[in-house]
């Protein structure tokens, strides 16, 4: 017993949170419950426990006292079952069974006390909506992953939420698009016994919201006729689930299944509520075959996704039975049989087209030329001759926004392929007669291949410029776009002696840094690196403050570039070198400094560095 009071005595001396009373009510505590007894002490008042009710500031107090004792006498029989198992006459099973009731009060008065049993139930619900991935409903684990755990059983993610406490299985069931995700990977494993009571009931708790199809197949196994039969036997009972929901299908995604009527998810009736469809063509399937063919009518169809070998044929299918489409996003890769845009042709109503041909051609004649008249957003990622066929082929009247990615960095192609792709993109604007193009991203261009295709767009108000965007040293002139308000830097390497964008940054309203080697860096001597490069902390201060972006100039020294109607900042560094304690804390009292500024200032930060921010920040209660 002495020792007890001696424990007691020191660990009051350290923290002084512990009473004098305390080390007398341990003392009767272990004499009126000798070793052996039962329970040493009841748990809580069930009525506490209910996740529904709000304990009151006095119960909450009270809690918090018991759970002071609990852990100070949990310290104790811990550290003395560790230097003697049979301490006070006890057996070491004895004192085993004290420590674990110990340990199951402390954590039932850290349950009563949990912070998120305060939280606004429309917060908590949020909080549990993000807390499921998106691959919660694996039906089957592919075979590629033998831990990969089957989502349609008790232990998927949405399932232990919901078996947490009677809030939270309030809470999920309330919120039917928690449970609007059907994501299905066929693999080689079996069906789950319980897959099929599984999705009956999230399909239950789903309506009357819209849901989400996916199925996908991860390996080539299907092709195997046999073995495709004998799985998709298996996975009938499931399937006819599934197909009962089809009225609320709002977005399917089917990617890497060879036949779709094979798949017996697929009704033989429309799908009228379907507005977005996503197909991944099989590489394996035969040129001549379209995989649309089986698919229902889907009259409110809006958007479509078509990528992989045979997508321009694919393409077509859905276009002929489909013109209402608004959206289209078209990955072609090797094996395409088509090479020419026709497919698109009867999309009059097209607002947004997306096409990424990273290798193959297409084959340009006058007669192959169409317009679309409601396009707005255009964009394009392939190399340079596609991209020249393209810019022929298409006119766009209405467009406001264009993308331009070379899938090859254009300073290293022949002069007369990027004059050739430069008069196409200009001759485009000029027949298109779209001047009210605002919005224009590029990717792999240099600047000295930049001032001549700007002088083409009158009216861009947001420019995106990424990857080796490269200032040449060798043009005076300045790139100067007098609508320009909003820039944004991706990847690209500026020059320390130039400043061709000096006569912009006055206007910007917007400027946006990600993954940057700009002015805001400067050259640091390490052990690693002489020249290696660090954010220069002070100088993204002065920006925000006083809006003066501070350029270095070999030859004429620093000079202040006045950056007067910036209202927005983003910076991102998460992909660079870690910052000081110092620096870090700099960022932190500025990101909240900014908004009496008048600065919208966003900064991401790598999440190490964040955390040694937070550490040394935490009497002041940063919240991030």
């Amino acid at each position: 017993m002495s020792a007890f009071l001696n424990y007691f005595r020191q660990s009051t001396k350290k923290t002084d949170a512990i009473p004098k009373e305390l080390s007398i009510l341990a003392s009767e505590i272990l004499k009126n419950h000798p070793i052996g007894q039962t329970d040493l002490w009841t748990d809580p008042d069930p009525a506490l426990l209910d996740s529904l009710y709000v304990p009151t500031d006095q119960e909450i107090e009270v809690t918090k006292q018991n759970l002071n004792k609990l852990l100070t006498l949990s310290r104790f029989f811990s550290a003395q079952t560790r230097s003697d198992p049979s301490f006070l006459n006890g057996s070491p099973v004895d004192n085993k069974k004290i420590c674990a009731q110990l340990d199951k009060l402390i954590h039932l008065n850290h349950c009563i006390l949990s912070p998120i049993r305060f939280l606004p139930d429309e917060i908590l619900q949020e909080i549990l909506r993000y807390s499921i991935p998106e691959g919660d409903l694996n039906c089957i684990p592919p075979h590629v992953t033998p831990l990969a755990v089957a989502a349609y059983k008790p232990n998927a993610p949405r399932m232990r939420l919901y078996r947490v406490c009677r809030r939270w299985q309030l809470l999920l069931t309330s919120a039917p698009d928690i449970w609007s995700t059907v994501f299905i990977r066929l693999g080689g494993r079996t069906l789950e016994p319980q897959a099929v009571k599984y999705l009956q009931k999230t399909l239950s708790y789903s309506t009357p919201a819209p849901l989400k199809v996916t199925i996908s197949n991860p390996g080539t196994r299907w092709v195997d006729e046999v073995y495709r039969e004998s799985k998709l036997t298996e996975l009938s009972p499931f399937f006819d689930v599934l197909r009962e929901s089809s009225s609320r299908w709002h977005d399917l995604s089917v990617d890497n299944i060879p036949f779709l009527h094979h798949i017996h998810c697929l009704p033989g009736h429309p799908l009228p509520s379907l507005q977005r469809l996503k197909i991944g063509v099989p590489p394996w399937l035969p040129q001549d075959f379209n995989i649309l063919d089986d698919l229902p009518d889907t009259p409110s169809l809006q958007a479509a996704e078509v990528h992989g070998d045979g997508s321009l044929r694919a393409l077509e299918g859905l276009t002929s039975r489909n013109p209402q489409l608004t959206r289209v996003w078209l990955t072609r890769t090797y094996n395409d049989p088509f090479n020419t845009l026709q497919p698109i042709r009867a999309l009059r109503n097209l607002t947004h087209l997306h096409l990424t041909f990273p290798v193959g051609s297409l084959e340009y004649h006058p007669k192959d030329s169409f317009t679309l008249p409601h396009l707005t957003t255009l964009s394009l990622s392939s190399k340079v001759e596609i991209l020249d066929t393209i810019f022929q082929t298409l006119t766009c009247p209405n467009l406001t926004s264009l993308r331009i990615h070379c899938s090859h960095f254009l300073y290293g192609i022949k002069p007369a392929k990027w004059v050739s792709l430069r008069t196409q993109i200009i001759n485009f604007i000029a027949k298109s007669g779209c001047t009210q193009i605002n919005h224009l991203a590029l990717t792999n261009f240099n600047t000295e291949q930049l001032r001549p295709l700007l002088s083409g767009f009158k009216n861009v108000e947001m420019l995106e410029l990424t990857s080796a965007c490269y200032i040449s040293e060798q043009t005076e002139n300045n790139i100067c776009v007098q609508t320009l308000d909003s820039l944004r830097f991706e990847r690209p390497s500026l020059s320390e002696e130039e400043g061709a964008w000096d006569p912009i940054l006055p206007r910007l309203k917007r400027f946006d840094f990600s993954y940057c080697d700009a002015d805001i860096y400067r050259y640091c001597e390490t052990h690693h690196d002489p020249n290696e490069k660090f954010l220069d902390v002070k100088g993204l201060i002065q920006l925000c403050e006083s809006r003066i972006l501070s350029r270095q100039d070999q030859e004429k020294g620093i000079r202040d570039v006045p950056v007067t109607s910036l209202s927005e900042l983003r910076f991102n560094l998460a992909d660079h070198n870690p910052l000081s304690e110092e620096d870090m804390l700099l960022l932190t009292s500025l990101r909240y400094k900014a908004k009496d500024l008048g600065l919208d200032f966003r900064i991401l930060f790598n999440f190490g560095d964040c955390a040694q921010a937070l550490i040394k920040e935490r009497q002041h209660r940063v919240d991030w």
